[in-house]
């Protein structure tokens, strides 16, 4: 699928924006708060480099394309909605991060 890579630092705050990095990654800014979501951005959906790639697209963006982030949501803890070294390298940049349980309740990750 063509991608394009929107400059997320270059966003007007008051303006609405959705960017789907695929899968289950996306940025949102909303009414001048950023949201991110399941970010993965180590190039692969598993603890071994070597395996479950990105697909083509999917892998336009890193930590440094994401400016800071209001709230991070991470919906559950399979590899391809939660990259370790995304998270670690996202970390400086969050003010909020969330947890998704079952019964739709946030938690704080308490990092």
């Amino acid at each position: 699928m063509p991608s394009v890579k929107t400059d997320l630092y270059g966003l007007d705050k008051t303006q609405n924006v959705f960017v789907w990095f695929g899968h289950s990654s996306y940025f949102m800014q909303i009414d001048g708060k950023t949201i991110l979501v399941d970010p993965v951005f180590s190039g692969h959906a598993s603890p071994f480099s070597f395996s479950v790639k990105s697909f083509n697209g999917t892998n336009n963006y890193s930590t440094d394309d994401i400016p800071p982030v209001d709230f991070l949501f991470l919906t559950h803890d399979h590899w391809d909605h939660l990259d370790y070294e995304t998270i670690l390298k996202l970390k400086p940049k969050v003010k909020s991060s969330y947890r998704i349980r079952h019964t739709c309740a946030f938690a704080p990750l308490g990092f």
